[in-house]
């Protein structure tokens, strides 16, 4: 298990040691669930701005990766699209390990 320090008032150390613990496991309950909803958010924008992509050029990310971009247009697009996936994956893959982090 890791550990982290953090500073605290303190007033906190006149609390019980029951009381501290959950209080922190409270705190990082809800900030863990906080960032999920940031990352989930995050998340929609991405798929909206990947459906985008995929109604312009009517073919999903896979098969426009693999053509070769036609023009200043098609370059900008395939950039700003693997940002996009990227993106998608990334917060994906967070928001599985920040789940499992409160199942623990």
């Amino acid at each position: 298990m890791g550990q982290v320090a953090v500073r605290l008032p303190d007033v906190f150390d006149a609390l019980p040691e029951k009381e501290k613990q959950a209080i922190l496991n409270m705190g990082i309950k809800k900030s863990i669930e906080e960032r999920i909803k940031q990352l989930s958010e995050e998340v929609e924008i991405a798929q909206r701005n990947i459906r985008q992509f995929e109604e312009k050029y009517k073919m999903p990310w896979i098969h426009f990766a693999q053509k070769e971009p036609k023009g200043w247009e098609e370059h900008e697009d395939y950039t700003d699209w693997k940002l996009w996936e990227d993106v998608l994956r990334e917060n994906l893959t967070l928001i599985d390990k920040l789940k499992a982090c409160l199942e623990k």
